[in-house]
């Protein structure tokens, strides 16, 4: 039975309350307009709750670790992909090379790290060398000390920089059905929440070119990394 909500009455089907004259669609009407405000609230509060949540996830555990960058670092060798390891420099080293050094182009930088990478894979080639697989591990780890880090910000003009290490990273090849070894080391910053690679010695080269291409004159094979 249909009464209004307004006084009580029986409504006998009537749109319109015939003792106190309340309209029923105007009652549906604000009620659902209730309804739908709240859910409006609940969903905005929802959407507040995740933002919190994912800052405050970022805030605690966001950033690159050392690990990540050292293993993206060596992937990127490994595949031939200079702009990916120039991703992994500090971006106002990098863009003060190109200022600098490349006239403000940073493909012709790119393009400069690529150079490198292309002749590492025609060294490769040329000693019939094929890499099938390769692992590596940080065998060792020193962090800088105040009078490092003077010295790291005065030559790569980071100024921010308040930690940096240097990892000796262990490198191991399957090359012809053997594995074979080598290693080099690897500066890394930390700039904000995220390591970075500390980058060349010289704008010829970077830190790890040498190390694949040894793999081309060693005669020694090793079953494990040495240390391990």
């Amino acid at each position: 039975m249909d009464i209004c909500k307004n006084c009580g009455s029986e409504l006998n089907g009537a749109e319109v309350c015939q003792k106190c004259g309340t309209k029923v669609a105007e009652e549906v009407n604000d009620s659902v307009s209730d309804m739908e405000r709240r859910n409006i609230k609940g969903f905005i509060k929802m959407i507040v709750a995740i933002v919190i949540i994912a800052a405050c996830y970022f805030f605690f555990f966001g950033g690159r670790g050392y690990e990540t960058t050292a293993k993206q670092y060596v992937n990127a060798i490994r595949k031939g992909d200079a702009s990916k390891i120039v991703s992994l420099l500090p971006k106002k080293y990098s863009d003060y090379v190109v200022k600098y050094k490349f006239d403000g182009d940073k493909g012709d930088y790119i393009d400069n790290r690529q150079e490198l990478l292309d002749n590492l894979k025609d060294t490769l080639s040329d000693n019939d060398i094929e890499i099938t697989d390769i692992k590596f591990k940080i065998d060792d780890r020193y962090v800088a000390d105040k009078d490092d880090l003077k010295s790291i910000r005065k030559l790569r003009k980071l100024g921010t920089t308040k930690k940096a290490m240097s990892l000796d990273i262990e490198l191991t090849a399957k090359v012809d059905d053997e594995e074979k070894y080598a290693s080099f080391d690897l500066i890394l910053v930390k700039l904000g929440r995220s390591w970075y690679v500390y980058d060349s010695y010289s704008p010829d080269g970077f830190a790890g070119l040498e190390a694949f291409k040894s793999f081309c004159n060693q005669t020694e094979t090793a079953t494990e990394i040495p240390g391990e």
